[in-house]
């Protein structure tokens, strides 16, 4: 046996690995970089080899986490977005024996075992994908599952995405000897970094495309000043925009402080027209408020409160509180109150001499009865003008959101 000699690149730490594992990488056990083990050399004496450091290999190269920041660590580089997505289907026997569970009560072990196993792979795909880049960590990581059913056959589907990061050992902040205060240099050039990109911002803004490196800085910094900017290049459609640019800018919006986001959005969406796209953004990013949303309904402005329930019909949640059901029952309330019915029903003539009857918008066009919105202008019996929101669709959301709420927190 042959033992070869490696030294962590980072933290200078030497390890003695057998020589089966020439070529292979593993992980520095004290700062957590990866180590390549290099080719053995002949003349080695395996007597007076040193202990063998097995557990470095066994170490994962790249960790994952779905937290924004890593304890201890303090991250060097940002890498970029990494993704990955495992779809596999269930199977004749995985349906039957699941539907069996589904009939008789109790738990899915081939579905659990199926959804454990795709899991699994997922994340070994979204480390591998880190590690091309050069990143030892994966922050701020989102697991999605969802079911793909059709034509008879049903699948399962897991997509995670994150930030490929390149982290190393924190520096502990240690008072002088004497009394006097050391600060770490990483926090320094940190900062000296993010006010120089304050400095660029609006230079940056004023060009019409916006690379993909800038873009990753500002996912680095998390700046509540390039907010605006990072909304511009989310909306934009040019088609000759890469998509990695997009998401790099919807990453850094989900990254950025959220109250900040959320009233940049609100400006937006009340401005009118509105901004074209950007009540589908405000969806994506999960910032719905519903106190802001029942302040717009109770409130005086017709165009604030369509704009209120729209909001409601596209938006959600990051998260809700047992605060919010009282809310949600209190806009269930409020809405019919803000949009009472203006149409009405009058009678007309008809072309033979006759009388028939037809509804009148609040705009004073004439419609056949059966028809529920103006063929003149298009609002409809409570004077709402959008075909694709309702009142009857938001009351439908609110009241399907309310069952979910009261469910989860039934004690």
């Amino acid at each position: 046996m042959v033992l070869i000699d490696a030294d962590c690149s980072i933290c200078g730490s030497s390890y003695s690995v057998d020589d089966a594992h020439a070529g292979k990488t593993g992980k520095c056990r004290k700062c957590g970089a990866p180590i390549c083990i290099p080719e053995a050399v002949d003349d080695k004496s395996e007597s007076a080899a040193p202990q063998i450091d097995e557990d470095i290999l066994a170490a994962p190269v790249c960790q994952i986490t779905t937290t924004d920041s890593i304890q201890g660590w303090t991250i060097a580089s940002y890498k970029g977005l990494v993704t990955a997505h495992v779809v596999t289907g269930t199977g004749f026997l995985s349906d039957f024996s699941a539907g069996l569970s589904d009939f008789f009560g109790g738990r899915s072990q081939t579905y659990q075992q199926q959804i454990a196993m795709i899991e699994g792979e997922a994340l070994n795909q979204l480390r591998n994908a880190a590690v091309e880049q050069g990143a030892n960590w994966v922050i701020g990581t989102r697991i999605d599952f969802d079911e793909i059913s059709g034509k008879g056959k049903q699948m399962f589907m897991v997509s995670m995405q994150g930030t490929a990061v390149h982290a190393i050992p924190a520096v502990k902040f240690e008072p002088h000897p004497k009394g006097m205060v050391s600060v770490p240099g990483n926090s320094v050039r940190m900062q000296v970094r993010k006010d120089s990109m304050r400095r660029r911002l609006p230079a940056i803004a004023a060009e019409a495309a916006v690379s993909a490196d800038v873009l990753e800085s500002l996912c680095e910094f998390r700046l509540p000043e390039a907010v605006p900017l990072c909304i511009r290049v989310a909306l934009d459609d040019d088609s000759k925009q890469a998509p990695r640019t997009k998401q790099l800018a919807l990453h850094a919006l989900r990254l950025s402080p959220r109250q900040t986001t959320r009233a940049t959005l609100h400006k937006m969406l009340l401005q009118d027209p509105p901004v074209q796209g950007v009540l589908g953004l405000y969806g994506d990013l999960g910032l719905l408020d519903l106190r802001w949303a029942l302040q717009l309904i109770e409130g005086p402005d017709k165009h604030a409160r369509i704009v209120g329930v729209k909001a409601l019909c596209l938006g959600f949640a990051s998260t809700y509180t047992t605060q919010d059901l009282a809310l949600i029952r209190a806009l269930r309330v409020s809405i019919p109150r803000a949009f009472p019915q203006t149409g009405r029903e009058v009678e007309v003539k008809t072309l033979l001499g006759g009388k028939g009857t037809k509804w009148r918008c609040e705009n004073g066009h004439d419609s056949p009865m059966e028809y529920r919105r103006c063929m003149t202008c298009n609002v409809d019996w409570h004077g709402f003008p959008h075909e694709d929101f309702s009142l009857e669709i938001v009351d439908r959301v609110l009241e399907s959101t309310l069952s979910i709420l009261e469910s989860q927190f039934r004690p």
